[in-house]
């Protein structure tokens, strides 16, 4: 039975500040057991699970208007738990029922039926698209008059169905817009795997390559812009807290990036050579820039959610030695605004004639002059 358009009240005891948050995702984000809501973003309607064994209810749902999130939390009724095979799908409205199609022009249901319930995402005219292939039929967002409701069909192109841009929004804990404080030297560190984080005002965020020996920017975000998820970044802002929401994008990833991240407290890989961002050398010798942590560029434990660069030999040795760290400022501007007459990315020595870091404590030996770091 077709149902007309209800305009009734989507949402249950929750506001924006609940505990959760409904974050637009890419379906290749989308696990087993993910709870999303399955949306139209042309005319911005969720489908509802209780169909029964008729066509599934549409109800109006509204969007945040300043990032890719549902604005208020959702009843249950339009509700559906992801499983997922491969790049197929199944939703589940209960353990009893599930979305599942048969061959009828209207032939969109919630119930029982295991034959014809599993899913896959098919981009047609540059719009995605959720696509029965036990029946060959898409899925689709039906408008005539009043009536406006759920069906499947066997092609894109009905005038009342084209407009059709399947979207999902998956439940997530509140803490998944990312807070990051940048320290009085005007930088800080970012990365996750699993989400793309937009630049907040105020805040730029840098990936770095090494370029004939010396610090190069190879791509920026400028604030309203997305980092792709997966990407590591410098960031540069004036000291404070900021905010970066969850978003989505299908921008790829810079190739030439020579920073890494990880998500916990993880030991760096990559490379042969390591370093970290530190506001200056430890011996106070050199400003912002990437630094070793250990004696020779060796690994060390990288935090949670911050970005460390990994170079291979290629990249790090300058007439065969490896350089300690690489300046912001000679990224930026190709010129160094410490001392030029001491190279201090370059060689440390203790008074054994060993290569030390810029943490190392005693004399230390820079270009022939001796130097206490206590």
């Amino acid at each position: 039975m077709r149902l007309l358009f209800l305009s009734l009240v989507m949402f249950v005891a929750g506001n924006v500040g609940a505990e959760t948050k409904w974050v637009k995702t890419d379906p290749a984000d989308l696990a087993d057991g993910d709870v999303v809501v399955i949306y139209d973003m042309y005319d911005r309607y969720a489908m509802q699970n209780d169909g029964g064994t008729s066509t599934p209810k549409a109800l109006k749902v509204t969007l945040s208007t300043d990032k890719p999130q549902l604005k208020y939390e959702p009843a249950a009724i339009i509700q559906w738990t992801v499983k997922r095979s491969g790049d197929t799908y199944q939703f589940y409205a209960s353990k009893e029922t599930w979305l599942y199609c048969n061959k009828s022009d209207n032939g969109l249901n919630v119930g029982t039926n295991t034959n014809s319930n599993t899913f896959k995402i098919e981009v047609v005219n540059e719009k995605q698209w959720l696509y029965n292939i036990n029946q060959s039929r898409y899925v689709v967002l039906y408008h005539t008059g009043s009536t406006i409701d759920w069906r499947s069909y066997d092609n894109t192109t009905g005038n009342k169905y084209k407009n059709t841009q399947i979207a999902f929004f998956k439940k997530v804990s509140d803490d998944y817009d990312v807070n990051i404080s940048i320290s009085i030297a005007g930088y800080a560190t970012l990365y996750y795997s699993d989400r793309a984080l937009k630049v907040p005002e105020g805040v730029t965020a840098k990936t770095y390559k090494v370029v004939d020996g010396k610090l190069a920017e190879s791509k920026t975000y400028e604030a309203g812009k997305v980092i792709p998820k997966g990407e590591a970044v410098v960031l540069k802002g004036a000291k404070g807290d900021y905010k970066f929401y969850a978003s989505t994008t299908t921008e790829q990833k810079d190739a030439d990036n020579k920073l890494k991240g990880s998500d916990g407290a993880e030991t760096t890989t990559g490379g042969t050579y390591y370093y970290a961002l530190q506001a200056m050398a430890q011996d106070g010798l050199g400003g912002p820039g990437m630094y070793w942590m250990e004696e020779e560029g060796g690994v060390f434990t990288n935090g949670a959610h911050k970005a460390y660069m990994a170079l291979d030999e290629q990249f790090a040795e300058v007439q065969g030695k490896a350089k300690s760290c690489y300046l912001f400022d000679e990224a930026t501007t190709g010129i160094k605004s410490i001392d030029a007459e001491l190279d201090y990315c370059t060689e440390r020595y203790n008074l054994n004639g060993q290569r030390v870091s810029s943490g190392y404590r005693g004399v230390v030996i820079v270009n022939g002059k001796k130097i206490v770091r206590k």
